[in-house]
């Protein structure tokens, strides 16, 4: 078994007692342990199995977290016998390797063979760790073997390290562990992500010697929409003489090089020794090191969750570098535990802004669940007041009309000397016929309000003049208003062109003419009531009444349009009218999809403004977006294996009144979402067993379901990732943490196109 493809992490000539203490460090770790939970392979034991070795001595260690390999080798291999091996005058060349990955071929050469032994069993089961913690007391016991007066007395200048001593290089490794342990006891304290990178900057900055240390986040969103930027967001630096960095963003030579990031994301490392004679540097990479004073860089990649979140760059300023093999491995093993960090962090930060979020739907339930107990309440004194009222109401015309039908009928007939006078029949003719009309107009009302509050009314949409509306309804209340001594004025600022509309014209002679009777009513003798018209091209159509009458006080402004609510008791004595009138008048301006908006002044007037959009059938132009989305609710799938946010957006999306159906198992979802016809599809960029690309194909080569958006979630995505997913169909993309109000605005986006579309 040959070991000269491994690379070793230390390697000297030492005499036979040195080696003879490393053999019984390693059979020290090694003997007695359950192979469980730490396999012991010696030379001996391969020996044994029949595996030829070209080494005089071999032991291999294997834990969860660490490997250690010594082997060695006789200078004179011809003076080696199996009595000459422990001769106090030979000596050997030993190496050793730490490092997982560098042992990983031995491990499959020793898988590969057909020798069978007990360790090669428990072999098999064993998974090599990523990095190698190498246990404290090992650590120690090199440090020892080293520092011990044999080595110094007897091989002074025998020390085969490349570079620096064999001491200061155990020191180091040692100095490493520590950096990583208190890299993750800082982890495990769930400490602050700032802190933590800071502090393992600052500690393998110092420990490698470098001018400068920088963490290079890449992707950050800014504030336009869409747009990311890379930023040097931590730096470390070995002195003020050496430029700093931090929030340096201009790095088109990364930005431009997809290659170059697909290399960093296999895990790949970059190494420059020296700029200035390195092979295969692009003239872009070169000319911007240059820029920064750098003359050597190492850079590894910090990869969380499968994506390059960033680079952990190392710089040499002040002259060219040789980047070790064990200072690649450490920089790359503090990238691992940063990652893990970031993950941690982000982790955290969803789950306190969905905690947030959740507290905050919660709050918003109990507070809507009081509110709405509050209004019950209110609304059952307010249906008893309405009750009194609307008795009141019914009972004076009735009244009049029964006295004065007795009246006439005692005076007229045929046994009573006594007849009336034709004028004061006349008179109380005339008192009966608006007693009845004011009774029919009353129950009229009460019809009208009841459906709309049950929403049975149906809007019955013609095309009609605005201009002929409007003076009917006026010409309906000019004799009242001539009579009550109030001057009606008419401003018409309609364009001739803009003089069709479509509506419902007897459902909005209604509105204007409530408004216009509440005006006259509550405006004085001598007062002016101003009834104006305007239009915004061919679009909404809006009317005011204004009035110089009582006006309202503005803590009563928010009760006009309450149902069965009086502002004032007192008010349904002094004025006619049972209060509900513009109720029904803001129930009939919402049917055509409408805003009312009041402003007051007491004892000055007041101004109503109402704005209806041109209701335009659907067989001739689609209708407005107040008809769909949440309102009027509607199916979503949302596939996704996410626990927590899928039941966050299940909270958000079902209290906004739409249906969600939850998919776990995306390799059925195409047959599902085929089956259930949703209104909008949402799907979790990560998904375990299929691939989100091959969900959004088979969905847009169906017929069924190819008009059918579907937004995409997950973690924030660069302008090149997004694109090469825009193209097979997703219309649009929500970066986790998932924000509530810009998901609802999105789906009900999407649902109104949606639904527009298949109007046409």
């Amino acid at each position: 078994m040959i070991l000269n493809a491994i690379t070793p992490d230390i390697a000297w000539t030492a005499p036979w007692n040195v080696l003879q203490q490393l053999c019984h460090l390693w059979r020290r770790f090694g003997i007695g342990i359950d192979p469980q939970d730490r396999l012991y392979i010696s030379g001996a034991q391969l020996q044994e199995a029949g595996l030829a070795l070209d080494y005089d001595v071999f032991h291999l260690l294997i834990e969860t977290d660490f490997t250690a390999l010594l082997w060695a080798k006789a200078i004179d291999p011809a003076a080696v016998t199996p009595d000459t091996l422990s001769a106090p005058g030979e000596q050997y060349e030993i190496s050793m390797v730490f490092d997982p990955q560098a042992i990983a071929p031995l491990i499959a050469t020793l898988l590969g063979s057909q020798v069978d032994f007990p360790q090669l069993k428990a072999l098999r089961k064993k998974i090599l760790p990523q990095r190698s913690a190498i246990p404290p007391d090992l650590m120690v016991g090199l440090l020892e073997i080293v520092r011990s007066p044999t080595i110094q007395e007897t091989a002074p200048d025998e020390v085969v390290v490349p570079n620096q001593p064999l001491n200061m290089l155990l020191s180091q490794r040692l100095e490493q562990e520590k950096i990583l342990n208190n890299v993750t006891h800082r982890i495990y304290q769930n400490q602050d992500l700032m802190v933590t990178v800071r502090m393992a900057l600052e500690q393998a900055q110092r420990l490698l010697r470098v001018d400068r240390l920088l963490v290079y986040q890449l992707d950050l969103p800014t504030a336009k929409p869409e747009k990311f930027v890379n930023r040097v967001t931590f730096e470390v630096v070995s002195s003020d003489k050496v430029t700093s960095l931090l929030h340096f963003d201009q790095d088109e030579c990364l930005t431009n090089n997809e290659l170059i990031k697909d290399a960093y994301l296999e895990g790949k490392h970059l190494a420059v020794n020296d700029i200035e004679t390195q092979p295969n540097l692009s003239p872009c990479f070169k000319q911007q090191l240059q820029g920064m004073q750098v003359k050597a860089k190492l850079v590894v990649p910090l990869i969380v969750e499968q994506r390059l979140w960033g680079l952990l760059i190392a710089h040499q300023c002040h002259g060219p570098r040789r980047w070790r093999k064990n200072e690649i491995t450490f920089l790359s093993h503090v990238a691992e535990y940063l990652a893990i960090a970031i993950l941690q962090a982000r982790s955290y930060q969803q789950l306190q802004e969905q905690k947030t979020s959740l507290e905050t739907l919660a709050q918003r339930r109990a507070r809507e669940l009081e509110d709405a107990l509050l209004s019950a309440q209110v609304a059952s004194q307010s249906k008893k007041e309405f009750i009194h009222i609307m008795s009141h109401e019914l009972l004076t015309p009735l009244t009049s009309i029964i006295g004065l039908s007795n009246t006439l009928s005692y005076w007229t007939a045929d046994d009573n000397p006594k007849k009336l006078s034709p004028e004061k029949q006349r008179v109380y003719l005339q008192t009966i016929h608006e007693s009845g009309t004011r009774l029919r107009n009353l129950l009229q009302d009460i019809l009208d309000f009841s459906q709309t509050e049950a929403a049975r009314s149906v809007l019955d949409l013609q095309k009609f003049s605005l201009k002929q509306l409007c003076y009917r309804v006026l010409n309906g209340f000019q004799e009242l208003g001539d009579r009550q001594g109030i001057n009606l004025k008419f401003i018409n600022q309609l364009e001739p062109e803009q003089d069709s509309f479509y509506a419902d014209p007897i459902r909005l002679e209604k509105i204007l003419s409530h408004l216009l009777s509440n005006a006259i009513k509550f405006t004085s003798h001598g007062g002016e009531v101003t009834f104006s018209i305007w239009r915004e091209k061919q679009k909404d159509v809006s009317f005011q009444v204004k009035d110089t009458g009582i006006g309202i006080p503005p803590q009563q402004i928010p009760l006009l349009f309450e149902q069965f609510q009086q502002l004032e008791p007192s008010m349904s004595r002094r004025y006619d009218g049972a209060g509900f009138g513009l109720a029904l008048v803001k129930q009939l301006v919402e049917i055509h999809q409408g805003q009312i908006h009041v402003t007051s002044t007491p004892k000055k007037g007041s101004i109503f403004t109402v704005r209806i959009p041109n209701q335009v059938p659907r067989n001739l132009h689609p209708v407005g977006k107040g008809s769909v989305g949440g309102n009027q609710g509607g199916t979503i799938v949302l596939v996704s294996q996410d626990e927590e946010m899928a039941t966050l957006i299940c909270e958000l999306l079902t209290a906004t009144n739409y249906q969600v159906i939850w998919l776990i198992d995306s390799e059925i979802a195409s047959r599902q979402i085929s089956a259930l016809q949703p209104i909008l599809v949402i799907l979790d960029a990560h998904q375990h067993k299929i691939q989100i690309e091959d969900i959004i194909d088979s969905l847009k080569m169906a017929p069924q379901t190819q008009q059918i958006p579907t937004l995409l979630t997950g973690d924030r995505l660069s302008d090149d990732q997004w694109q090469k997913l825009q193209k097979h169909g997703f219309q649009d993309y929500l970066p986790k943490p998932i924000h509530s109000e810009k998901l609802i605005d999105m789906v009900n986006h999407y649902v109104t196109r949606h639904y527009l579309a298949s109007t046409l």
